[in-house]
């Protein structure tokens, strides 16, 4: 067993080693960029040019759906747009652009939370049984549509949202990779 000399001696040494090292120099911290869509005044709508001009969303009634596969739906300066899925509508747009909307606030990859109550009540619709079943149907066909819109040499591909939704307060999040998704849309 080592007696306190022995301790304190090499307690000592080991202070001297230490004090004789050069300081380790660190880097200043770059602080994180924080990325987010584009800030629009609140009673705009943003979407991508390239959604808006390749009749993504038919002026059709919602009767009229079609199911398409893979359908070119616009080539036009660069821009090809091919759809997979339900036809979506002008109503349909209207939820795209309010879900943009409210995701727009929030910095790249972080979610958005909101009730359906208030969304029903941005799109001035009101907020009955049906309107809510109305809003489930459109979230479907968003989150269920394939796209592949090609602008220049990259295409995107994928559905326009995701969601979560609890049914028992009936509160919607989009999650972090619905920004991203925005996000590469407008790129």
């Amino acid at each position: 067993m080592k007696n306190i000399d022995q301790v304190l001696g090499s307690l000592e040494q080991t202070l001297k080693a230490q004090q004789t090292k050069k300081p380790i120099a660190l880097q200043p911290h770059k602080p994180a960029k924080i990325i987010q869509l584009p800030l629009w005044p609140e009673p705009a709508r943003g979407v991508p040019n390239s959604v808006l001009r390749g009749a993504l969303f038919a002026a059709i009634q919602g009767k009229d759906r079609k199911a398409l596969s893979r359908e070119l739906l616009t080539v036009q300066q660069g821009i090809e747009i091919r759809f997979t899925g339900l036809q979506l509508d002008q109503a349909d747009m209207d939820v795209w652009e309010q879900a943009l909307h409210l995701v727009r606030q929030h910095p790249l990859g972080t979610r958005c939370d909101f009730s359906a109550h208030a969304f029903l009540k941005a799109l001035g619709r009101n907020t009955g049984k049906s309107q809510h079943e109305w809003l489930k149907d459109a979230f479907s066909r968003l989150m269920g549509c394939g796209v592949e819109i090609t602008h220049k040499d990259m295409t995107y591909g994928g559905s326009l949202l995701e969601f979560y939704r609890d049914e028992r307060t009936n509160r919607y999040r989009l999650p972090r990779q619905t920004t991203v998704t925005f996000y590469n849309l407008l790129i």
